[in-house]
């Protein structure tokens, strides 16, 4: 145990936590792990995971202290190794401050005392959700709501580097970019372009008597900070003396992911709209949309080679939340979008539909279709990563036992055949809890299905974590990585091979 981790045990107040909520007490490089079974050999890259390394009181896996935990696997051996973001929040928990931002609730703390035990962290961000893979193969921490602001990691040990500020645009009378406050957090890999397309949503002052405008501006880079604006789509604008009732013409959506196709660059937006009047503080991130009944999902999309909007937004036909994408891919005039869907806010209400709905949207004809392409996956979809922007057949995900909609539940891992329907499950034994699978593709390999799905889970009731290791063709267990510290609950998995471009294609 590190001095600085032996302070935090033993200076903070002890608060009960179920297990895979509880303090991270120890930080380890390159620890062996045992492995039971045998791993392929071409297996031969780091699985990366956004994993808790402390909660607040009231725990929930989306408001952890931000950590990252890695096993780099090579030649059937596994070493692990787990480090905290060196974040101002960080600093102050070491001194018994637990004063970092909740994601979905609220929790006030005392400002003067978080930044005063905060000193000398590289950012004032709990950047807690996921893992970006940058130019040159640089790791990086990253959320939605840091104005764009990334952590480098190293790589081998994951110890923090430094925070990047990865977007343009300080505050409201920057211009032309306004105020950046929100990135989606996924985009796509695209070793086919000279840089990767991120969304994200500004606000900046039109005149001196108040006038606003928010919107989107799409940017796009990899390695060169900040990133460039690739293009820009305004919304209505307003006036910041009657922003409550702002139009939803002018209220930007949430949106968790990009989508990009051959040709293409799709904004997706969902129907949680901004509440203008949240942007004042006091509110979590989540609590700063609100979902709206009367509002389709909508789709903005603009030419990849020109930079040109691609005719006027295109509406689906119901209200949504959309997460994750599984695959986005065009043949003619028609572009494909796979992503998880729920006909409601999820975050706080049970869904009556959910699934992975397939948008097909015909660029011709302005007409968008939506078939749910599987209820039983709902969400963390993912393919084999050669697929991408291809016309795929075969995708895997997370999914409740049936009956039971909890959110900590997901422990069936599906196989769906898009093609023919069917479904083909692994379900980890009682008490176990799977999180978003990892496609690891055999290189000598032409077929969709040969590939190992990796998969971080945790068992609350035996107290022990471990990676579990799937055959993507059979879907039978072949090896259980045994880890030698808890792994905490979190967000996101990402698995970067040794040989990027061998796999990833467009």
């Amino acid at each position: 145990m590190t001095r600085a981790l032996k302070s935090l045990v033993d200076q903070i107040e002890p608060i009960t936590r179920p297990f895979g909520y509880q303090d991270v007490q120890e930080e380890l490089t390159a620890a062996p792990c045992t492995v039971e079974g045998q791993l392929p050999g071409y297996i031969a890259g780091t699985l990366y995971r956004q994993a808790g390394g402390a909660f607040h009181e009231n725990a929930t896996l989306l408001d952890g202290l931000a950590h990252i935990v890695g096993w780099e696997i090579k030649n059937g051996k596994v070493l692990f190794s787990n480090k905290f973001i060196q974040s101002e929040a960080y600093r102050a928990m070491l001194s018994g401050v637990r004063g970092w931002e909740n994601t979905v609730s609220y929790k006030k703390v005392d400002a003067k005392l978080v930044k005063q035990a905060g000193k000398g962290g590289v950012t004032d961000g709990n950047i807690n959700v996921n893992i970006w893979l940058l130019g040159d193969k640089q790791i990086a921490a990253a959320s939605e709501f840091p104005e764009g602001e990334v952590v480098l990691v190293d790589p081998k040990t994951l110890a923090t580097k430094k925070a990047l500020k990865t977007l343009p645009g300080k505050d409201v009378f920057n211009k032309p970019f306004g105020k950046v406050f929100t990135t989606s957090a996924h985009y796509l890999y695209d070793p086919s372009q000279d840089g990767d397309y991120h969304v994200s949503t500004y606000l900046k002052m039109i005149s001196p008597k108040g006038d606003f405008e928010s919107g989107y501006t799409i940017f796009k880079g990899r390695d060169t900070f900040p990133m460039q604006p690739f293009t820009t789509f305004p919304l209505k604008q307003f006036n910041w003396g009657a922003k409550k009732n702002a139009p939803m013409e002018s209220r930007p959506s949430y949106m968790h992911s990009m989508a990009v196709s051959q040709k293409h660059v799709v904004a997706i937006e969902t129907s949680k709209k901004l509440n203008f009047d949240t942007l004042n503080g006091g509110a979590a991130f989540f609590q700063m949309y609100e979902f709206q009944d009367s509002v389709p999902t909508r789709f903005i999309i603009w030419d990849k080679e020109t930079g040109k909007q691609v005719g006027q937004p295109l509406q689906g036909k119901t209200p949504g939340m959309l997460f994750h994408v599984s695959n986005c891919f065009e043949e003619g005039s028609k572009i494909t979008i796979d992503i998880s869907y729920a006909n409601c806010d999820s975050l706080v209400k049970t869904p009556t539909v959910e699934g992975i709905m397939r948008y097909e949207i015909d660029l011709e004809s302005g007409h968008v279709s939506e078939t749910i392409a599987s209820k039983e996956v709902f969400e963390f979809p993912c393919c084999n990563p050669k697929f991408l922007g291809c016309n795929y057949r075969y995708m895997y995900g997370v999914s409740n036992a049936e009956g039971d909609h909890g959110p900590l539940t997901m422990w069936n891992i599906k196989k769906v055949d898009l093609q023919s329907g069917k479904h083909t499950h692994w379900d980890l034994p009682s008490g176990w809890t799977a999180s978003e699978p990892q496609f690891v593709p055999n290189p000598s390999s032409t077929r969709e299905d040969d590939g190992t799905l990796l998969v971080p889970s945790i068992n609350q009731s035996l107290k022990t974590t471990a990676v579990v290791a799937l055959d993507a063709s059979t879907m039978k267990e072949i090896a259980r990585i045994i880890n030698p510290i808890t792994v905490n609950f979190g967000l996101h998995n990402c698995f970067v091979p040794e040989e990027i471009d061998r796999i990833v294609k467009l």
